[in-house]
């Protein structure tokens, strides 16, 4: 069920929810800018997929009760507040968020089956436990002011695809050079310094893209990435390339 009227109720709103879930639907999908609160969701929902579109600040706490749900898609022009139920959602596959502020709870980390994360806000702290999204394949995060990644994220092991946009990020963990089944990488970071000494042990990646205004050198190692097909640095700092370098096979270059 889709509701993308421009005057939705709270009362309106409520009345979908339990239309959608008394015909058994699992697909649900509220867009409105008048959307300033979510309704209770009820237990033993069947929901699979809730997509909400509006100015909310707040998610229920009752959102814990969609154990079915595998995608959540949140966006509004308000700062969202995600309650600690969020981690009861053993189900969920996909995660996406978009709001100016998004203030993520400690059970974030219990979100044990989640494939596909993309965040985009002002700024994003992700907590330290953040490695044990241990099922995390694919991480998207827009956030001019985030400045740190943290060093859990080398748990992370089957992430195959990492895009980060931020314009004062300016390290990233050497812990990240331990994702051996990275193969997309993808860099917006104006104020990276430089790429992990260990960098060249992504052996996977078959794809960089890195754009920084900050970074002087490549790191020696690069020369290893031995299945590397696409390489794009824009780094306008940097004047001299590694020996390395001239041990790299790969197919497109720009």
């Amino acid at each position: 069920m889709t509701n993308r009227g421009k005057d939705v109720t709270y009362a309106e709103v409520q009345r979908q929810i339990r239309e959608c879930l008394e015909k058994g639907g699992k697909k649900l999908v509220i867009s409105c800018p008048d959307l300033t609160r979510i309704p209770v969701f009820p237990g033993n929902c069947p929901l699979e997929y809730l997509e909400l579109v509006g100015n909310y600040k707040t998610i229920p706490e009752s959102v814990g009760n969609l154990l079915q749900l595998k995608t959540l898609k949140l966006c509004s022009e308000k700062p969202i507040t995600l309650p600690d139920s969020l981690g009861n959602l053993s189900a969920l596959k996909k995660l996406k968020i978009y709001a100016p502020v998004i203030n993520i709870p400690k059970s974030f980390d219990k979100l044990a089956m989640l494939e596909k994360l993309d965040l985009c806000s002002q700024d994003i702290l992700l907590p330290k436990t953040f490695g044990h999204l241990s099922a995390l394949k694919e991480l998207c995060l827009d956030a001019k002011k985030m400045q740190l990644i943290p060093d859990s994220i080398g748990q992370c092991k089957k992430l195959e695809k990492v895009i980060i946009v931020s314009d004062t990020l300016s390290v990233l963990p050497e812990s990240f050079c331990t994702l051996k089944k990275l193969k997309e990488l993808y860099l917006d970071t104006f104020a990276l310094k430089l790429l992990p000494a260990g960098f060249g042990n992504l052996g996977a990646l078959k794809s960089i893209d890195v754009f920084s205004g900050m970074m002087t050198s490549l790191p020696e190692s690069i020369g290893n990435l031995k299945n590397l097909e696409s390489l794009y640095i824009d780094a306008y700092n940097v004047k001299k390339l590694p020996l390395s370098y001239k041990a790299l096979s790969y197919k497109t270059t720009y």
